[in-house]
């Protein structure tokens, strides 16, 4: 392979699609050197967006960190000419990529039945909320309710006190993985495309990403009654977060628990406590949860949460603080592995973006660009489709 020449060289993605997971898929295609051109609706497109309606010079980092490195064409599918000139870009494009419902993509003409039976080497990826088939089929899903809380995280991961709330779950982190699984079937399709010559079709949803990144809770949670805990009292207390003396939390992690346990209680000023006789056998410890908690909570309140990770990381007992999103940009960690790229733009802005979960030694990691402007590469496409 040449050097620096990105895998996708010369493959050309047709997407369709707006908010979040779609789109994110697309950005990873972009990153290996597809072309990928985004189809926008007048006349304000992806609503994602957001500050386009208005004309607002700010940019939206949301929509910039699952858009970078597209060209976007403004298309009115409602009308013959806008319908055309899809159509002329599908049949130059190796991928479709959607996010559609069905029912509209039967409307316009653009199910895979359709368009695989006029592009057989087209790879038509459908990303939708709850999957094809079933009752559900057609219903609209962001990731809240499709991936979080119809696939048990958002009552489950809610490990709640008196008069608390579900978790309130990030916002497109399900989305994210969604779109990186999508990517991740694409690339299956174009190896086999590669060998057979044949298109395929290839789906996901949000719900099946999110039973799946839960495939571990899920396959024991009904043949294991309390696997989830529902009040702090109920949890580990050698592998739950504690708030620590300058108000912020630390968490440990313990798996082996004979392993790792008595140092851990060494550190937190109770090197005798397996010998108690409330908690020297699992049953009796279990019995006794939240008294062993209380007292893990008291020593943890005596001491800064970062002097508390330093103790504990030196005992390799697995640990970090609590930390916050907007702490990320400043990790000496990320930097060092690549995981954040810094993009300035023209109006003075700048943010700090995360990277793609990935690195391949063959490739030079791709340079984060701004999202395209709405419709600005319309003409310059039309007239190339015209021309040919």
């Amino acid at each position: 392979m040449e050097a620096n020449r990105k895998l996708l060289d010369g493959l050309m993605v047709v997407e369709l699609a707006t908010y979040v997971a779609a789109p994110t898929c697309g950005k990873l295609l972009a990153d290996l050197g597809a072309q990928v051109i985004k189809v926008e609706a007048p006349p304000y497109g992806d609503a994602w967006r957001y500050g386009d309606e208005t004309g607002s010079n700010r940019i939206n980092a949301r929509f910039e960190v699952c858009n970078s490195g597209k060209r976007s064409v403004l298309l009115d599918l409602k009308t013959a000419d806008g319908m055309a000139a899809m159509h002329k870009l599908i049949a130059k494009a190796d991928i479709f990529l959607t996010n559609t419902r069905g029912k509209s993509l039967r409307r316009l003409g653009l199910d895979h039945e359709t368009l695989r039976a006029r592009h057989p080497r087209l790879i038509y990826a459908w990303l939708t909320a709850y999957g094809p088939e079933g009752p559900d089929a057609d219903a609209p899903g962001f990731d809240a309710v499709a991936f979080w809380a119809k696939a048990g995280y958002t009552a489950d991961m809610s490990v709640r006190t008196d008069n608390s709330y579900p978790a309130l779950t990030p916002l497109g982190a399900g989305d994210t993985v969604t779109g990186t699984m999508l990517y991740a079937t694409i690339l299956t399709a174009l190896l086999r495309r590669s060998a057979t010559g044949e298109g395929d079709f290839v789906t996901t949803s949000l719900y099946n990403a999110g039973i799946w990144a839960a495939c571990g809770m899920i396959a024991v949670a009904r043949n294991t009654p309390g696997f989830a805990p529902v009040r702090r009292e109920e949890c580990a207390p050698e592998s739950s977060p504690y708030l620590c003396a300058d108000g912020e939390w630390v968490m440990c992690c313990i798996l082996e628990y004979s392993r790792y346990a008595p140092a851990l209680h060494q550190a937190l000023g109770y090197p005798d406590l397996l010998q108690d006789p409330r908690f020297d056998t699992p049953e009796k410890r279990k019995q006794h949860n939240k008294e062993m908690m209380d007292l893990f909570a008291a020593s943890f309140a005596a001491k800064p949460a970062d002097e508390w990770v330093r103790i504990l990381s030196g005992l390799d007992i697995v640990c970090t603080r609590l930390n916050h999103y907007s702490e990320v940009p400043d990790s000496e960690q990320a930097w060092a592995n690549g995981y954040l790229q810094r993009v300035s733009y023209p109006n003075g802005e700048e943010y700090i973006y995360p990277c793609p979960p990935f690195r391949i030694e063959s490739q030079t990691p791709a340079l984060l660009t701004a999202a395209p402007k709405l419709g600005e590469h319309t003409q310059e496409i039309l007239a190339l489709l015209n021309k040919t």
